[in-house]
């Protein structure tokens, strides 16, 4: 295919060579688990990680707690290659239970906390799981046909910890599967290797210059590739520690870059927004680096954090099925609008249209039990389709114009416009509904809902109501806009753009 490409930018490993270059080659053999295990039976009094629950859990810990992790899951039944969905909350019974998992073989599907037990049903049935650890104690009336377990009562499970079988892992046994709603269709479970991971955070290590000395501010949801691979995956690769929180707050993140001597900071563009206009924004100056993703950050926003805490944040481009794939350089500039060059060991590629297409080792194995949609998203010779619009700028980097129009990626989450609109629709209320993605300096985009309404005097509650019972937070409508009808072309398609035009026009 690449000959049909009217650009290709090849891996760019000399713009993020370290003290420690990786060779392209070492991306491909390993697994974190075997690291992960070695480490901490070599410095196994190190603190690791800072949780509410115990502050500091020390290397030998986690050892311990995931352990007792995959114990417990084995006598749920749950065996190698089975797979679990994990509602994941930031906490550390969540995190061993994690850990457990992927040492043990099992496969992990994460689950946004905060997931309605409608989706909870439908992901599990798509996925086929065996069991279901949730938060909370129970999941009660919710209909589900697998045991539902809480986290901490996994590791209060009094069998013995000293498991056998662990960390006997090869690269292609898969790890995650990542629910995604890709470009297109219903939400398809994206099957991530174990190989998958440890490349994509060797390449991390070296192009962010991670050392064991770093210590994370982590409060990214670990239900999300962002703050699960990039984030906790690869700060245990490395040796690296964190202070977790159980959720994002402002004035939380810039009174702990002091408290625990942090040097590093990930989010993604809300958080940004909301730490711009924090009192205190200017003692993140400490930090060695910060980095956004999962959604584009505003050059405007850009500037603001870089005049208020002298850091100009380091944008980079992923996705679920590819993991990281670009980033800005640790050294050298780092342009606004621009998410940079690509991460050793990756191709990116750009077809007579626009859309970007990459290979590296991260891409992914391919949807879960849906050969159809994994031929339609990866060719024969491994080059991924994103469906996201791009162009080289002045400085060589990569820049995304835009992206499947259906496809909405709101404070870092993806949302597909498609089950929005089928929950509209749903109710009496609604005659035609349309759904999509409005620029927000705050969200990356906002989730805007165009209805044609059933009847007379029906007004946003009507509509939401319903809605929150069937989709979780990020995923309702910010705006509900009410109009006659709905545009539409010659063949009946609705025409999205004009929807979009007039309401831009319209603020």
């Amino acid at each position: 295919m690449a000959d049909q490409w009217t650009v290709l930018l090849e891996p760019s490993s000399r713009h993020f060579q370290g003290e420690s270059a990786i060779d392209a080659a070492a991306l491909l053999v390993g697994t974190l688990p075997a690291k992960w295990s070695e480490r901490w039976t070599t410095v196994p009094d190190r603190p690791v990680l800072w949780t509410r629950e115990r502050e500091w859990v020390t290397g030998g810990d986690l050892d311990d707690l995931s352990r007792r992790a995959a114990g417990a899951l084995r006598r749920h039944g749950v065996s190698r290659g089975d797979r679990i969905a994990l509602c994941g909350d930031s906490s550390l019974p969540m995190i061993a239970c994690y850990l457990g998992a992927l040492r043990s073989g099992v496969v992990v599907v994460p689950m946004n906390a905060g997931a309605t037990g409608a989706e909870i049903l439908r992901i599990a049935g798509d996925a086929g799981v065996s069991l279901v650890v949730h938060p909370g104690e129970t999941l009660a009336g919710m209909g589900l046909s697998v045991p539902v377990v809480a986290g901490a009562g996994l590791l209060a499970d009094p069998g013995d910890a000293r498991t056998g079988g662990l960390d006997e892992l090869e690269p292609g046994d898969a790890a995650l599967i990542c629910f995604t709603s890709g470009t297109t269709g219903r939400p398809k479970g994206a099957v991530i290797t174990h190989g998958n991971l440890y490349s994509c955070s060797r390449a991390l290590e070296q192009a962010w210059r991670w050392q064991p000395e770093d210590r994370l501010l982590l409060t990214l949801p670990l239900s999300h590739v962002h703050g699960l691979c990039f984030s906790l995956n690869t700060l245990l690769l490395v040796g690296a520690s964190a202070v977790v929180a159980e959720k994002f707050d402002p004035g939380w993140v810039t009174d702990a870059v002091a408290k625990y001597d942090a040097t590093m900071f990930f989010g993604v563009p809300t958080m940004y927004h909301r730490l711009v206009t924090d009192p205190d924004v200017a003692r993140m100056a400490q930090l060695r680096l910060c980095v956004s993703g999962s959604a584009p950050l505003a050059p405007t926003l850009f500037e603001k954090f870089q005049n208020a805490t002298g850091h100009p944040p380091l944008e980079r481009y992923g996705l679920t099925e590819a993991l990281v794939c670009v980033s800005n350089p640790y050294e050298g500039l780092r342009v606004p609008g621009s998410v940079g060059l690509p991460l050793p060991g990756v191709e990116v590629g750009l077809d007579p249209e626009g859309i970007v297409h990459v290979r590296s080792p991260s891409v992914f194995a391919g949807y879960y039990e849906n050969p159809a949609a994994t031929a339609d998203a990866v060719d024969a010779d491994g080059w991924l389709r994103t469906g996201d619009i791009g162009a080289v700028d002045d400085h060589g980097y990569l820049k995304l114009l835009g992206r499947n129009i259906d496809l909405i990626v709101t404070g870092g989450y993806n949302v597909y416009a498609r089950e929005i609109e089928n929950a509209l629709l749903e109710n009496e209320l609604v005659s035609e509904a349309a759904v999509v993605g409005m620029p927000s300096e705050e969200w990356g985009e906002e989730v805007v809902a165009f209805v044609v309404p059933g009847r007379a005097a029906v007004d946003e509650e009507d509509l939401l109501g319903p809605l929150r019972r069937d989709l979780a937070g990020y995923k309702r409508p910010r705006r509900i806009r009410f109009i006659d009808e709905l545009p539409r072309n010659h063949m009946g398609k609705v025409q999205k753009h004009h929807l979009i035009a007039d309401q831009q026009g319209a603020v």
